[in-house]
């Protein structure tokens, strides 16, 4: 005679999702003066600042910033590890330099953010006028 065996009730698994703000990352960027200039608080992200490269690829694992901004006086070996980071979590990355139009950085920005949920998406930024 088999005894009837009430079924356990499956648990029923709770997800909660925390909604985060955009994260963008400053590596090696001079002052907080051209987070104004740039309008960056006036995006709704969390700017993070880090001074050094390498310690900047481990934060970056942790954090998955949308965009990464390099300084120019970054070494083109740590800019290699940067960039292979920033294509493993899927990051839009600029370094900026004499080329690069400051004034037009921010619309980058900001078209960086719309297109962070593809990772295949690349933004294009115009060069400086001479």
């Amino acid at each position: 005679m088999a005894l009837a065996h009430a079924e356990a009730p499956v648990p029923v698994a709770k997800i909660s999702y925390i909604l985060l703000r955009p994260r963008i990352m400053l590596v090696r960027v001079g002052s907080p003066e051209e987070n104004a200039y740039w309008g960056l608080d006036e995006l709704g992200v969390d700017v993070l600042r880090v001074r050094h490269p390498l310690p900047a690829c481990a934060r970056m694992q942790v954090t998955r910033p949308k965009v990464v901004i390099l300084g120019e006086d970054i070494r083109p070996m740590d800019v290699a590890f940067i960039k292979r980071t920033a294509r493993e979590i899927g990051a839009k990355i600029v370094q900026l330099g004499p080329l690069i139009a400051r004034d037009a950085l921010r619309g980058w920005v900001r078209s960086a953010l719309n297109d962070g949920a593809s990772p295949i998406a690349r933004g294009t930024l115009r060069l400086a006028a001479r």
